[in-house]
Protein backbone atom coordinates (compact mmCIF):
# COMPACT_ATOMS: atom_id res chain seq x y z
CA UNK A 1 0.00 0.00 0.00
CA UNK A 2 1.41 3.45 -1.03
CA UNK A 3 1.93 5.07 2.23
CA UNK A 4 1.40 8.67 0.58
CA UNK A 5 -2.24 7.57 -0.88
CA UNK A 6 -3.32 6.01 2.85
CA UNK A 7 -2.28 9.56 4.24
CA UNK A 8 -3.73 11.98 1.97
CA UNK A 9 -7.30 9.81 1.80
CA UNK A 10 -6.71 9.63 5.77
CA UNK A 11 -6.35 13.77 5.59
CA UNK A 12 -9.04 14.10 3.13
CA UNK A 13 -12.10 12.05 5.76
CA UNK A 14 -10.93 14.92 8.14
CA UNK A 15 -12.55 17.48 6.19
CA UNK A 16 -16.29 16.23 6.33
CA UNK A 17 -15.94 15.35 9.87
CA UNK A 18 -15.03 18.64 10.49
CA UNK A 19 -17.36 20.15 8.79
CA UNK A 20 -20.25 18.04 10.40
CA UNK A 21 -18.69 18.12 13.96
CA UNK A 22 -18.94 22.10 13.40
CA UNK A 23 -22.36 21.95 12.02
CA UNK A 24 -23.67 20.01 14.61
CA UNK A 25 -22.16 22.46 17.43
CA UNK A 26 -23.24 25.68 15.30
CA UNK A 27 -26.68 24.63 15.13
CA UNK A 28 -26.81 23.55 18.50
CA UNK A 29 -25.71 26.88 19.91
CA UNK A 30 -28.09 28.18 17.68
CA UNK A 31 -30.69 26.52 18.81
CA UNK A 32 -30.64 27.20 22.29
CA UNK A 33 -32.38 30.43 23.84
CA UNK A 34 -30.91 33.58 23.23
CA UNK A 35 -28.28 35.14 20.83
CA UNK A 36 -25.48 37.90 21.54
CA UNK A 37 -27.80 40.88 21.34
CA UNK A 38 -30.05 39.94 23.96
CA UNK A 39 -26.87 39.13 26.26
CA UNK A 40 -25.68 43.12 25.46
CA UNK A 41 -29.26 44.30 25.69
CA UNK A 42 -29.42 42.51 28.91
CA UNK A 43 -26.91 43.90 30.52
CA UNK A 44 -27.07 47.73 29.00
CA UNK A 45 -31.20 47.67 28.75
CA UNK A 46 -30.71 51.80 27.98
CA UNK A 47 -29.41 50.91 24.76
CA UNK A 48 -31.46 52.43 21.84
CA UNK A 49 -33.06 50.13 19.46
CA UNK A 50 -31.65 51.58 16.16
CA UNK A 51 -28.18 50.45 18.32
CA UNK A 52 -29.28 46.63 18.64
CA UNK A 53 -30.59 46.69 15.24
CA UNK A 54 -27.01 47.95 13.41
CA UNK A 55 -25.67 44.85 15.91
CA UNK A 56 -27.79 42.30 14.74
CA UNK A 57 -27.18 43.35 10.94
CA UNK A 58 -23.14 43.74 11.82
CA UNK A 59 -23.62 39.36 13.62
CA UNK A 60 -25.89 38.72 10.61
CA UNK A 61 -28.15 37.20 12.53
CA UNK A 62 -31.36 38.62 10.40
CA UNK A 63 -30.08 36.06 8.08
CA UNK A 64 -31.27 31.99 7.63
CA UNK A 65 -28.75 29.70 9.80
CA UNK A 66 -28.03 28.07 6.79
CA UNK A 67 -26.03 31.07 5.85
CA UNK A 68 -24.25 32.19 9.24
CA UNK A 69 -22.92 28.87 9.28
CA UNK A 70 -21.26 29.23 6.47
CA UNK A 71 -20.18 32.90 7.18
CA UNK A 72 -19.13 31.49 10.49
CA UNK A 73 -17.06 28.77 8.90
CA UNK A 74 -15.63 30.81 5.86
CA UNK A 75 -14.05 33.60 9.03
CA UNK A 76 -12.85 30.43 11.41
CA UNK A 77 -11.12 29.42 8.44
CA UNK A 78 -9.46 33.16 7.99
CA UNK A 79 -8.58 32.82 11.97
CA UNK A 80 -11.40 35.78 12.22
CA UNK A 81 -13.12 34.61 15.66
CA UNK A 82 -15.21 38.19 15.76
CA UNK A 83 -15.19 40.41 18.52
CA UNK A 84 -15.78 39.70 22.45
CA UNK A 85 -19.10 41.20 23.34
CA UNK A 86 -17.67 41.75 26.97
CA UNK A 87 -14.07 42.98 26.29
CA UNK A 88 -14.56 44.57 22.53
CA UNK A 89 -11.27 43.04 22.02
CA UNK A 90 -10.74 40.73 19.05
CA UNK A 91 -11.24 37.19 20.39
CA UNK A 92 -8.26 35.81 18.53
CA UNK A 93 -5.98 38.57 19.96
CA UNK A 94 -7.61 37.07 23.51
CA UNK A 95 -6.37 33.56 22.16
CA UNK A 96 -3.36 34.28 21.05
CA UNK A 97 -2.34 36.56 24.09
CA UNK A 98 -2.85 33.02 26.44
CA UNK A 99 -1.88 30.76 23.78
CA UNK A 100 2.15 30.53 25.26
CA UNK A 101 0.95 29.65 28.94
CA UNK A 102 -1.65 27.52 27.43
CA UNK A 103 1.34 25.41 25.69
CA UNK A 104 3.72 25.47 28.88
CA UNK A 105 1.05 24.12 31.12
CA UNK A 106 -0.18 21.24 28.88
CA UNK A 107 3.71 20.39 28.51
CA UNK A 108 4.43 20.65 32.03
CA UNK A 109 1.25 18.22 32.57
CA UNK A 110 2.41 15.88 30.03
CA UNK A 111 6.00 15.74 31.15
CA UNK A 112 4.63 14.90 34.50
CA UNK A 113 2.11 12.36 33.87
CA UNK A 114 4.57 10.20 31.13
CA UNK A 115 7.51 10.16 33.82
CA UNK A 116 5.04 8.66 36.76
CA UNK A 117 3.19 6.63 34.66
CA UNK A 118 5.90 4.72 32.87
CA UNK A 119 7.26 3.87 36.69
CA UNK A 120 3.87 2.91 38.54
CA UNK A 121 2.62 0.98 35.14
CA UNK A 122 5.45 -1.53 35.14
CA UNK A 123 5.62 -1.81 38.90
CA UNK A 124 1.77 -2.73 38.62
CA UNK A 125 2.34 -4.98 35.86
CA UNK A 126 5.08 -6.92 37.64
CA UNK A 127 2.88 -7.47 40.33
CA UNK A 128 -0.53 -7.50 39.39
CA UNK A 129 -3.23 -8.55 41.71
CA UNK A 130 -1.75 -7.76 44.22
CA UNK A 131 -2.47 -4.78 47.19
CA UNK A 132 -0.24 -2.24 44.95
CA UNK A 133 -1.28 -3.27 42.18
CA UNK A 134 -5.43 -2.78 43.17
CA UNK A 135 -4.38 0.92 44.64
CA UNK A 136 -2.76 2.01 41.74
CA UNK A 137 -5.90 0.74 39.60
CA UNK A 138 -8.16 2.37 42.10
CA UNK A 139 -6.46 5.87 41.76
CA UNK A 140 -6.33 5.26 37.86
CA UNK A 141 -9.98 5.08 37.77
CA UNK A 142 -10.67 7.81 40.56
CA UNK A 143 -8.30 10.06 38.68
CA UNK A 144 -10.42 9.24 35.28
CA UNK A 145 -13.81 9.62 36.14
CA UNK A 146 -13.94 12.40 38.57
CA UNK A 147 -14.49 15.80 37.16
CA UNK A 148 -11.40 17.54 36.36
CA UNK A 149 -13.42 20.63 37.35
CA UNK A 150 -13.96 19.07 41.07
CA UNK A 151 -10.51 18.24 41.54
CA UNK A 152 -9.50 21.01 40.66
CA UNK A 153 -11.53 22.94 42.83
CA UNK A 154 -10.39 20.41 45.95
CA UNK A 155 -6.70 21.37 45.13
CA UNK A 156 -7.67 24.94 45.46
CA UNK A 157 -9.39 24.85 48.74
CA UNK A 158 -6.65 23.16 50.26
CA UNK A 159 -3.62 24.43 49.07
CA UNK A 160 -4.20 28.06 48.41
CA UNK A 161 -7.26 28.88 50.98
CA UNK A 162 -6.77 26.03 54.08
CA UNK A 163 -2.57 25.52 53.78
CA UNK A 164 -1.88 29.11 52.03
CA UNK A 165 0.88 27.54 50.34
CA UNK A 166 0.04 28.38 46.38
CA UNK A 167 -1.65 30.83 44.42
CA UNK A 168 -5.53 29.93 44.27
CA UNK A 169 -5.39 31.44 40.04
CA UNK A 170 -3.56 33.35 37.30
CA UNK A 171 -0.52 32.21 35.25
CA UNK A 172 1.52 35.08 37.54
CA UNK A 173 1.42 37.49 39.97
CA UNK A 174 0.86 40.91 38.30
CA UNK A 175 4.45 42.36 39.18
CA UNK A 176 6.26 39.22 38.06
CA UNK A 177 8.38 39.77 34.82
CA UNK A 178 10.02 37.18 32.55
CA UNK A 179 12.46 35.31 33.77
CA UNK A 180 13.49 36.78 36.96
CA UNK A 181 10.14 35.89 38.27
CA UNK A 182 10.51 32.49 37.43
CA UNK A 183 9.59 30.92 40.78
CA UNK A 184 6.34 32.87 40.80
CA UNK A 185 5.32 31.50 37.36
CA UNK A 186 6.34 27.70 38.87
CA UNK A 187 3.98 28.54 41.87
CA UNK A 188 1.17 29.53 39.61
CA UNK A 189 1.75 26.27 37.67
CA UNK A 190 2.12 23.73 40.37
CA UNK A 191 -1.86 23.38 40.72
CA UNK A 192 -3.21 23.35 37.28
CA UNK A 193 -0.33 21.39 36.25
CA UNK A 194 -1.03 18.91 38.62
CA UNK A 195 -4.87 18.36 37.80
CA UNK A 196 -4.43 18.24 34.60
CA UNK A 197 -1.46 15.54 35.34
CA UNK A 198 -3.58 13.34 37.33
CA UNK A 199 -5.75 12.80 34.73
CA UNK A 200 -3.90 12.12 31.68
CA UNK A 201 -1.80 10.14 34.93
CA UNK A 202 -4.86 7.58 35.43
CA UNK A 203 -4.96 7.28 31.67
CA UNK A 204 -2.03 6.17 30.68
CA UNK A 205 -1.12 4.35 33.86
CA UNK A 206 -4.22 1.92 32.55
CA UNK A 207 -3.57 1.90 28.96
CA UNK A 208 0.31 0.75 29.94
CA UNK A 209 -0.50 -1.66 32.87
CA UNK A 210 -2.73 -3.50 30.50
CA UNK A 211 -0.49 -3.66 27.63
CA UNK A 212 2.61 -4.44 29.27
CA UNK A 213 0.57 -7.21 31.25
CA UNK A 214 -0.57 -8.48 27.76
CA UNK A 215 2.97 -8.01 26.63
CA UNK A 216 4.44 -10.26 29.76
CA UNK A 217 2.16 -13.34 29.34
CA UNK A 218 3.36 -13.67 25.99
CA UNK A 219 5.21 -16.64 24.91
CA UNK A 220 8.35 -15.10 24.32
CA UNK A 221 8.57 -13.49 27.74
CA UNK A 222 10.55 -15.61 30.05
Amino acid sequence: MNIWGYVIRRLLYIVPMVIGITAITFFTVFAAAGNPVAIVEANDPELPQATLNALINYLQLNRPPAIQYLNWLWNVVHLNFGVSIQSGRPVSDIIWSWAWTTIYLQLAALAVSVALAIPISVYAAKRRNSLGDFVITGVSVFGISAPVFWVGEMLIILFAYDLGILPAGGAHSLNAVWPWSLGDYLAHLVLPAAVIAYFNLGLYVRLLRSRLVEIMQSDYIM
